[in-house]
């Protein structure tokens, strides 16, 4: 009987050229479950670009010279995990953080977020690489653009966050990470009430994985 089932185990595997069972491509990470190195904690500091389109970096590729940077800063500490993972190509990661802003604006921010990252590279062998986008809601102290600056106003508002980011780490380093995020918050054309101002940063920080 034994040799029965090896054999018939083996003929399934050699009819299954494909590999394994869609499913078992797939990992569902219980959120509660002990890190096990899937969690992260995230530093970020960076500088006001509130004044340069969204668009015109990433659609229309515009030089860094001609960013207009102004005097507000940022500091932020994010926690994430991923909760799903597809094979080793992809994974969607929940996010929360807290930045402090310094500076003409002034000023909290609070997001929750989810991420979608890719990291499949063909040269993570020498340098590990993921891109991904987030998109979630910010809660933030109201601000506004006043004779070239960013200002902080009144009130309190949710306005939308969207942040693409870059993540580079060694081989042998798999638990740290250098990180530049892109730290986008608007009203989506309204979407939002349009009292809430918008504000970017680009930052760049360390991530730790434990």
């Amino acid at each position: 009987m034994a040799i029965a089932i090896a054999g018939a185990t083996a003929g399934a595997v050699a009819a299954d050229p494909q590999g394994p069972e869609p499913a078992a491509r797939w990992r569902i990470i219980d959120p509660l479950s002990p890190c096990a190195g899937e969690c992260a904690v995230t530093l970020l500091v960076g500088q006001s670009v509130s004044q340069s389109r969204m668009t015109d970096i990433f659609l229309r590729f515009q030089s860094p010279s001609k960013w207009h940077w102004d005097d507000t800063y940022i500091a932020a500490l994010a926690f994430s995990r991923p909760l799903v993972r597809y094979r080793t190509l992809f994974s969607i990661e929940p996010e929360i953080g807290v930045a402090r802003r310094f500076g003409a604006a002034d000023g909290f921010e609070t997001w929750a977020v989810i991420f979608l990252r890719w990291t499949a590279f063909p040269w993570n062998d020498y340098v590990r690489t993921s891109a991904a986008i987030a998109n979630g809601a910010s809660l933030s102290r109201d601000v506004s653009i006043n004779a070239g600056h960013l200002k902080h106003g009144r009130g309190t508002h949710l306005i939308s966050y969207l942040s693409p980011e870059l993540t580079l780490g060694l081989p042998s380093e798999p638990n740290w990470d250098l990180v530049v995020r892109f730290h986008h918050r608007s009203n989506v054309w309204g979407v939002f009430p349009k009292k809430a101002g918008d504000s970017q940063f680009w930052t760049a920080g360390m991530r730790r994985r434990f």
